[in-house]
């Protein structure tokens, strides 16, 4: 449908802001009337309530620094160690939501080594250990990992183009020509979205509209289960060349310095490129953005992204 595709072509331009992305899924939402997913779209454009559930993505462990002196020494911007801390004032004081809208995140991300998290006074004493004892903390505050900001950006990007490319897969296309202010009724579409957004991805077994025959996408791939991942594989009609040359591009990049773990690895980068360039050929007689959604998610899950 027009306005999926809008979206997911947004979430494909790395150049554009993601609430934009988000702005086409609000008017997806409404006319999907589907409340778990209008939620959580409101709730990255606007923000989320302190009592709201937040995604994992959305939740980090600050890093503690201070500002030490003893009257005669000053030592800035000192790592403070939380060794002495319970687990659960850990847990209360040094795990931070960061609940604000997607476009202050945008911002967010541009000026991170700027933002900080001011820490309690009464703290103080729990994050001395081994520090020597004529040391006072004057100060101190909390700060996330690197590239925090930037990984809740791609997490948001990635799953509701996750979700979009797999709602697109099991929406009809004769609903494309009808009226493009009324959607299909999609069973099974809170289960979907919450597996695409809150869980290791979606498991989807979904039926469109009233009396229609089923439509599934079903993925059943976990972390580092290669069995699960070419059974995935040989469902889409992945061709078994390209099914082996994919099991070496996986162990060729166990072997290489460049990969990490927040990317796929070159090896399995220039196989996903060259299979979507297949994709709405004969050598892959699957639509290109459903290409695209199958192998992109197939490999998250496998690579437990």
């Amino acid at each position: 449908m027009k306005l999926i595709d809008e979206a997911i072509e947004i979430l494909s331009d790395a150049s554009q802001p993601l609430a934009n992305a988000f702005f086409k899924a609000q008017v997806i939402a409404h006319r999907l009337q589907n409340d778990d997913f209008a939620k959580w779209v409101k709730s990255e454009i606007q923000g989320y309530g302190d009592n709201d559930e937040l995604p994992k993505y959305r939740i980090s462990n600050l890093t503690p620094y201070g500002n030490l002196e003893n009257g005669a020494r000053y030592y800035k911007n000192f790592k403070l160690p939380v060794g002495d801390m319970p687990e659960d004032m850990v847990e209360k004081f040094l795990v931070y939501r960061h609940n604000q809208s997607i476009a202050v995140i945008e911002e967010f991300s541009k000026k991170a080594d700027d933002l900080a998290v001011n820490i309690d006074h009464r703290l103080y004493p729990y994050l001395r250990q081994g520090i020597d004892k004529s040391y006072a903390i004057s100060s101190a505050w909390g700060k996330p990992p690197a590239g925090f900001f930037e990984q809740i950006l791609n997490e948001a990007r990635s799953r509701l183009l996750d979700f979009l490319l797999n709602l697109e897969h099991v929406i009809p296309e004769k609903a494309a020509g009808a009226d493009p202010k009324i959607m299909p009724k999609v069973e099974g579409l809170s289960e979907m979205f919450k597996g695409a957004v809150f869980g290791d991805g979606a498991n989807i077994s979904l039926a469109i509209g009233e009396g229609n025959q089923a439509s599934h996408n079903q993925s059943t791939v976990g972390v580092n289960d290669l069995p699960a991942l070419i059974r995935e594989l040989r469902r889409n009609k992945v061709a078994e060349a390209d099914v082996a040359e994919l099991q070496v591009a996986i162990n060729d990049d166990d072997l290489n310095a460049e990969s990490d773990s927040n990317n796929f690895g070159p090896g399995v980068r220039t196989w996903l490129a060259g299979m979507i360039s297949k994709a709405g050929t004969p050598a892959w007689e699957i639509p290109a953005q459903v290409g695209a959604g199958v192998l992109t998610s197939a490999l998250t899950k496998f690579f437990g992204m």
